[in-house]
């Protein structure tokens, strides 16, 4: 997060808004301290805030941004290999080589240069590829009227 950013922003603010302004600086800090794993930084949302107080608060966030150690980063999900989809799908891997050639299930090329193709799926691409494949619900029948099994004499 740029607070130096945030400080120019908030100052090139008109007066008549900058308690707003300031407002919406202090809840987007927040909900980003919340997201970052610096809960001492997080404030319940507010309408509005005075413009000092946000300028004490900003460099709170720098401080502590600044002294502590970044937070542990998630690792990103681990992608799955053509045979490993297979193998969930019950399919062939030249079956899900193929979905991927033709653009309906996207993968990332991780192969070097010339190199054959290494082809890798990330789990959301996965269930997103697999939801397009759901059939639509079929149409709800229409109650038809059942035919008489008595036919209809003229006299």
């Amino acid at each position: 997060m740029n607070f130096n950013k945030l400080l120019v922003d908030l100052d090139g603010c008109p007066d008549d808004c900058a308690e707003t302004f300031a407002a919406g600086i202090v809840n987007e800090v927040s909900e980003w301290a919340a997201a970052a794993g610096y809960p001492d930084l997080v404030r319940d949302p507010t309408p509005a805030a005075r413009v000092v107080e946000v300028r004490k608060y900003l460099s709170t966030a720098v401080a502590a941004t600044r002294t502590t150690e970044e937070p542990p980063v998630e690792p990103p999900p681990t992608a799955l290999t053509p045979p490993q989809v297979a193998k969930q799908l019950g399919v062939a891997p030249e079956t899900v080589i193929s979905w991927i050639k033709s653009g309906h299930l996207k993968a990332s090329n991780v192969g070097k240069g010339l190199q054959k193709p290494r082809f890798k799926i990330t789990p959301n691409d996965l269930a997103t590829f697999l939801k397009q494949q759901q059939p639509e619900s079929p149409p709800a029948r229409n109650a038809l009227p059942k035919k008489s099994s008595t036919k209809n004499y003229r006299s």
